[in-house]
């Protein structure tokens, strides 16, 4: 296997000052809103993970 192929291919895709996409460029605004979508989505997740573990159970939701 030709190392000094794959270590190029990798020097490309991890140097800081690689060429950005021409046809897409983010905006500010783009660049604040997908991380916090992404907790969003994550915190979302857990709660329903955590709301099912506790229905299995049997502690939640409860009829009285």
């Amino acid at each position: 296997m030709n190392t000094r192929y794959t270590d190029s291919l990798i020097m490309e895709y991890n140097m800081p000052g690689s060429r950005q996409s021409k046809r897409f460029s983010p905006s500010v605004l783009t660049e604040k809103i997908i991380p916090v979508l992404l907790v969003i989505l994550v915190l979302t997740l857990l709660a329903v993970v955590i709301i099912l573990a506790l229905a299995l159970l049997g502690i939640f939701p409860s009829v009285v």
